[in-house]
C-alpha cells in the first residue's frame, strides 16, 4: 500500500498524503511539506474516529473536502480506512479525483482484504540507529541529531541492508573531513 500512496503523492500539486486504518493508525504516508509524522498520526486518529463515529449513528461519509488558507484536503472513506490528500487550491478537484481514482480503488480493495498493522522498528534497528548517532556525533558534533532526523524520514521500517547502506552513504556526504568520513564508515558498516 505504501507504494500506491507514494505514487499518488507524486502527482503534481499534491503536497501530502496519508492512509490510516479504521482505528486511526497510520499505515502509509508521503509527507513532503510541513507536517511531522506525529502531527499526521494525531490527525489520522481524529479523522478516523470522526468518520467512523458518524457511521455509528447512521450517517454515511464517502468523502469530505476541507479548505484551508494555503491548501485543500480531500478525505476519502475507504471503508477499511481513511485516505487524506492535501493539495494546492489551484488544482481542479474533478481532475484530482480522475487522476487518483484507480489508485484509490486499489487501496480500497486492499483495505477490504485486511491490513496488517504498520511495521514497527525492531530492537535491532534501534540499536543500529543509536550506533549511527554515536558515530555521527563523533564526526560532526551535536548537529548530528538534526541530520539524523531528516534522514530517517524517507525510510520504512524495519530497515534492510540496502536502506542502511543508502543512509550511511547520505550521512558520509555530511562529514567534511576525509579522515572523519573514513572513521565513521568503518564504524558503521559493521551493523549493515
Amino acid at each position: 500500500m505504501e507504494e500506491i500512496v507514494k505514487r499518488i503523492g507524486a502527482i503534481p500539486g499534491i503536497t501530502e498524503i496519508f492512509l490510516s486504518d479504521r482505528e486511526g493508525r497510520l499505515l502509509a504516508s508521503s509527507l513532503k511539506e510541513h507536517r511531522g509524522e506525529e502531527e499526521v498520526a494525531k490527525a489520522s486518529s481524529i479523522l478516523a474516529r470522526s468518520i467512523f463515529g458518524l457511521e455509528g449513528i447512521g450517517e454515511e461519509v464517502e468523502e469530505m473536502e476541507i479548505s484551508f488558507q494555503k491548501e485543500k484536503a480531500l478525505i476519502k472513506n475507504l471503508e477499511g480506512g481513511i485516505l487524506c490528500l492535501f493539495y494546492s487550491p489551484k488544482i481542479n478537484p474533478v481532475l484530482l479525483r480522475l487522476s487518483t481514482g484507480l489508485q484509490i480503488s486499489d487501496l480500497k480493495n486492499r483495505l477490504r482484504k485486511g491490513v496488517a498493522p504498520p511495521k514497527q522498528a525492531t530492537e535491532r534497528d534501534e540499536v543500529w540507529w543509536a550506533s549511527i548517532e554515536e558515530g555521527l556525533k563523533r564526526a560532526i558534533g551535536p548537529i548530528a541529531d538534526y541530520i539524523l532526523e531528516e534522514r530517517k524520514k524517507g525510510f520504512s521500517v524495519p530497515l534492510n541492508a540496502t536502506q542502511k547502506g543508502e543512509i550511511i552513504e547520505g550521512l558520509l556526504e555530511e562529514i567534511p573531513t576525509p579522515e572523519k568520513r573514513e572513521e565513521f564508515k568503518k564504524g558503521t558498516l559493521k551493523g549493515v
